[in-house]
């Protein structure tokens, strides 16, 4: 018999009561006590993996609740916080909404209530039903206990303000306010570029506040947004790009704001607030009978200046004392979190967000500290299935919630070692985060780059077959199908190589290794994870033992999707094996493009002509019902075919003039 219990005040915990739950199993029954539905929730998930057969579950006593009162453990995008949507298949709207709906039940079995769900667009008209959809999607989510979480810009146009390869990560895109004009300098988004100085970046601005409120209202009204994630401006950096940005004012924003420092409530600091309340403005009265904005749309305001992880002492004493002022002169205060890139240690030895949210307490602000940490198995510096890296979040104390910025498609187990390592943020013995006390902070970071280090991002603890990455793995695949896939991600440990190339896009895209097949090279090309491509031999010899690599990868995923009855997830998982397939045939293409460039032969010419033939009829086997002609990774793979058919063309020779 089953007896469930809610009503607050009733489970006395002394972090976020509201997720706390009381659950206790004896032969006599089953009893739930929380304080919320969403804590019930938690505790029937616990409750499942206590089943030891049917109608039959372990007994215990237990009381849990989280560290941390947000956990967004999963981003299934394609690159950083921005751009495709690695859920869209081009199989058609219901399988995009179901996968979504699975995407969602996953994150409550694993107990994390954060999905950073698309951006960065205001466009509520991303496809025909975009916003009844992602209207049915949050409050399905909501019921879970679950919140998406949408990606803006809040100047006019976002990004560094350059073109980028074939249009992707920090380009030109509309944001709040586009739709008015700066034909004036006002500060700068990107030094680089100085006409990134007229993208909405003047604070003063009525005209752009106003139309600022106007979007972003009628896009939480449409979309019901369980959160905004707000890039105003992309700046990290205080006295590298903040203070000159401030110095860089217009003269009306000198008129509003005339403290030249960067920091303080009548300077910098009192003119982000200014820019941060539109979107506590946009949110007041936007209600319905599901949907409360004030209440169910949190803010969570990132730039500018997030931090750097290599600020010193007196770097970081800025950034302190910008985000404490920030909260003071918000007028927005409830539902708000500003939110800083990862900190560590300083030089004095304290941890940084502890020290930071030291001082919140004792202005009074009502403002709560949120962090996004950049890391291992993001697909944004390297191209890793899993990373340890997560364990670090024990530094972190002080936070009320962590964005692990990895979890993207097909690192099941990554997002619930982030749920794990955020539930239980604080160190404890036997548990999976660091005890921050034991380093200072040259070993802290040091730590940290060991994490980044792609050959490191597997702590040894999770090579172990009876370990928490192995149960892991069984848990949610099942026994046999897990251990197919606790091999699979042990496979840059065993080769000290890479990960197998299940997701072509980093390097496509980002690495752009396609542009660097033909004469000239330079003496060291880009990096390709984390590994220095220098000769021409190194770069045959990377794509050939990744071909290897990818082949040895497919197999065992081939076998798990075999041998697990999850349905979901095996479905996953066989899409997981196309793709696989597909980048070992781009490996193959790579790989002979480099043979060419070192001995050109009618040999190696003739395997590149039948292996793009073998790429263009894969690529043309997955399907073609994109939900935008922007979303998912394989709507790309024409792309990528079109320019190694283009590579392999001999350039047309151009007859010389007089």
């Amino acid at each position: 018999m089953l007896k469930k219990t809610v009503r607050s005040g009733l489970v006395k915990v002394p972090k976020v009561p509201e997720q706390a739950y009381h659950l206790k199993v004896t032969p006599k029954g089953i009893s739930i006590t929380a304080n919320t539905q969403t804590g019930a929730l938690y505790a029937l998930q616990t409750l499942r993996q206590l089943k030891i057969a049917p109608a039959t579950f372990q007994c215990c006593d237990i009381v849990d609740y989280p560290d941390t009162e947000w956990r967004v453990a999963a981003r299934p995008l394609l690159c950083g916080e921005v751009c495709r949507s690695a859920l869209d298949w081009g199989d058609g709207r219901a399988a995009f909404l179901k996968r979504w709906k699975f995407e969602i039940d996953f994150a409550l079995a694993s107990r994390y209530n954060g999905i950073f769900c698309y951006g960065p667009t205001l466009d509520i008209d991303c496809w025909p039903e975009y916003a009844k959809d992602m209207r049915m999607l949050n409050r399905y989510a909501r019921k879970r206990g679950v919140r998406l979480i949408y990606f803006l810009y809040g100047i006019s146009y976002g990004g560094f303000g350059g073109e980028t390869y074939m249009g992707e990560a920090h380009a030109f895109v509309p944001g709040a306010g586009c739709s008015v004009k700066q034909d004036y300098i006002c500060g700068i988004n990107y030094p680089p570029k100085p006409e990134t100085g007229k993208n909405g970046t003047c604070r003063s601005n009525p005209e752009l506040w106003a139309q600022r409120v106007k979007d972003v209202r009628k896009f939480i009204k449409a979309i019901e947004p369980g959160g905004l994630y707000i890039h105003h401006e992309d700046i990290s950096d205080y006295h590298k790009v903040w203070e000159l940005f401030w110095d860089l004012r217009c003269p009306e924003c000198r008129k509003k704001w005339p403290n030249n420092a960067a920091d303080a409530m009548d300077g910098g600091a009192g003119a982000i607030a200014h820019g941060y309340d539109s979107f506590g403005e946009a949110r007041k009265g936007v209600k319905n009978k599901f949907f409360d904005a004030e209440r169910d749309c949190s803010l969570w305001l990132v730039s500018p200046c997030y931090g750097s992880v290599g600020d010193d002492d007196e770097a970081w004493g800025h950034v302190m004392s910008l985000w404490c002022n920030v909260a003071k002169a918000m007028k927005t205060k409830n539902n708000v979190y500003l939110t800083l890139r990862e900190q560590y240690l300083g030089e004095n030895g304290k941890l940084r967000i502890k020290e930071l949210a030291d001082k919140f307490t004792k202005i009074g602000a009502a403002q709560k500290i949120m962090i996004f940490a950049v890391g291992g198995g993001a697909l944004y510096g390297e191209n890793a299935s899993f990373s340890s890296m997560t364990e670090m979040c024990s530094f972190f104390a002080g936070a009320h919630g962590v964005f692990t910025f990895s979890g993207v498609i097909y690192q099941r187990p990554q997002q619930l070692f982030n749920s794990e390592c955020t539930w239980n943020l604080d160190y404890h013995e036997g548990g999976e985060t660091v005890d921050p006390r034991k380093y200072d902070r040259n070993s802290a970071l040091a730590l940290l780059n060991d994490k980044i280090s792609h050959t490191f991002s597997v702590e040894e603890r999770h090579q172990k077959p009876d370990g928490w990455l192995s149960k892991a793995c069984q848990l949610i695949y099942g026994k046999k199908a897990g251990e197919k896939m606790f091999q699979y991600l042990q496979l840059c440990v065993k080769r000290h190589l890479a990960y197998p190339l299940s997701i072509i896009y980093k390097h496509a895209m980002m690495d752009r290794v396609m542009d660097e097949t033909k004469p000239p090279f330079p003496t060291e090309t880009r990096r390709v994870d984390l590994c220095w491509q220098r000769t021409l031999q190194d770069h045959i010899d990377y794509w050939e033992k990744l071909d290897a690599l990818t082949a040895e990868g497919l197999a065992l995923i081939q076998e798990a999707a075999a041998l697990t009855r999850r349905g979901p997830l095996q479905d996953e998982l066989i899409q997981q094996t196309r793709t696989l397939a597909f980048g070992q045939i781009f490996c193959k293409m790579m790989g002979g493009f480099f043979r060419y460039a070192k001995t050109p032969s009618p040999a190696e010419k003739d395997f590149l002509k039948k292996t793009s033939l073998k790429m263009r009829k894969m690529s043309n086997s997955f399907p073609k019902d994109f939900m935008t002609p922007n979303d998912g990774e394989t709507s790309l793979y024409p792309a990528y075919c079109d320019k190694m058919e283009k590579m392999i063309q001999p350039k047309k020779a151009v007859k010389a003039g007089f």
